[in-house]
């Protein structure tokens, strides 16, 4: 087995499947040939619905699931491989872990918990010492050393089982769902300070959500999974914004879709043919292998649909006829639903313009905003669950 390699990626994951056999003697495909790499001080978070395999994965990663196949390095050091037949213990992994509950011990004062990694690893005293108060003061938690779990809050524990973590030097911390167990509001404020330590001291990190909203606020790239697959890996803003399959379209927001046929691509926009209309959408945004004829799905989030009483001054194409059905008031923005011709369409602004539900107004949609995605995605299910559900976080 290598050693480590100064210049390669905290962790590397190349092909990597899981299977399960249930009673029945039935195979389940957990993860099925998953590849990534996570690189210094970067987090990557794992987003998908339930039993998408991406708490599995995480598994297969901390070493607390051996896979059916693949490898993972760390530091380019094989810590698994099927066909090697490695299988390096979680404990030699250098990976910290983080769970739902924090797993902070209550019997244990706040010093105790966070020496625990280093006094099993028989760690001199001075240097565990110096250590604990090293990291206890990097977390901001260095005056509650003595006190007990059930003397902090939530952001407190929260922090003594990241300072836990830090304290063995990982390479990278592996979150489950730490996050998951709170209410809203105080899930947005640990957030906020997981995201801020993480960037003031730098490590890199593996989070799992499910949470769209979570995962786009915390993360350098987002790797959405379904059914064991990865669907799309990127940058939140592009993976909201440039969805490549209607799941992701769904599952990252909520997602106007209308379903047509390509009637041309030779210009510079390209037309779809939809119940509600021919609908222009930005040549690049249409996938090179669309030809005239295809059946596609038309994909545009609720921002990016305008609506008002008279018909925009210069419009150009998709510009619709609509009576409005319902506004609803949200805080930050204004949400409206339309029908144009029979469809159901929705949108959301600012609101600065009064109108009243059943008005007749025009909505509109520049193709610049508008994404052509194959109308036969093994994932369209999901993905209108997805999109019913989903909170429609905004990067």
């Amino acid at each position: 087995m290598t050693g480590p390699e100064p210049d390669a990626a905290p962790v590397r994951v190349i092909g990597l499947t899981k299977h399960f056999k249930r009673q029945r003697g039935e195979q389940v495909v957990a993860v099925d040939d998953v590849s990534l790499e996570v690189g210094r001080g970067e987090m990557v978070v794992i987003l998908g619905p339930s039993g998408c395999g991406k708490t599995t994965l995480l598994r297969c990663v901390a070493g607390l699931e051996t896979p059916t196949g693949g490898e993972i390095h760390s530091n380019g050091r094989v810590v698994s491989s099927a066909r090697q037949g490695v299988q390096v213990p979680p404990e030699r992994r250098g990976f910290g872990m983080m769970f739902q509950s924090y797993a902070v011990w209550p019997h244990m004062s706040v010093r105790r918990n966070v020496s625990y990694p280093l006094a099993v690893r028989r760690v001199p005293k001075a240097e565990l010492t110096e250590r604990v108060e090293r990291i206890l003061r990097i977390v901001g938690i260095a005056g509650l050393a003595e006190e007990y779990p059930a003397q902090l809050s939530g952001g407190q524990q929260q922090r003594v089982a990241l300072a836990r973590c830090l304290v063995a030097d990982p390479d990278v911390i592996l979150f489950d769902e730490p996050l998951s167990n709170v209410d809203a509001k105080v899930r947005e404020e640990l957030r906020v300070e997981l995201l801020t330590m993480q960037q003031r001291i730098g490590f890199a990190g593996i989070f799992v959500t499910h949470d769209q909203e979570e995962a786009t606020a915390i993360a350098d790239r987002v790797v959405v999974m379904c059914d064991g697959a990865v669907e799309q890996v990127g940058p939140p803003r592009e993976v909201y914004r440039a969805p490549r399959t209607r799941f992701v379209a769904g599952f990252l927001g909520v997602v106007n879709e209308w379903v047509g046929t390509v009637q041309d691509t030779s210009g510079p926009q390209p037309l779809v043919r939809t119940p509600m209309g021919e609908i222009a959408v930005a040549a690049e945004n249409v996938p090179s292998d669309v030809g005239a004829g295809d059946q596609v799905a038309v994909i545009a989030r609720p921002e990016v649909v305008a609506v008002s009483s008279d018909r925009p001054d210069g419009a150009g194409p998709n510009v619709w006829p609509a009576t409005l059905t319902t506004e609803t008031f949200r805080g930050p923005y204004v949400e409206q639903f339309l029908e144009v011709n029979g469809q159901r369409v929705r949108a959301r602004g600012a609101g600065r313009e009064h109108l009243s539900d059943g008005q007749r107004v025009f909505a509109a949609a520049a193709p610049r905003d508008l994404r052509v995605l194959a109308a036969g995605d093994a994932a369209d299910d999901h993905a209108r669950d997805a999109s019913g559900a989903a909170a429609g976080a905004t990067p």
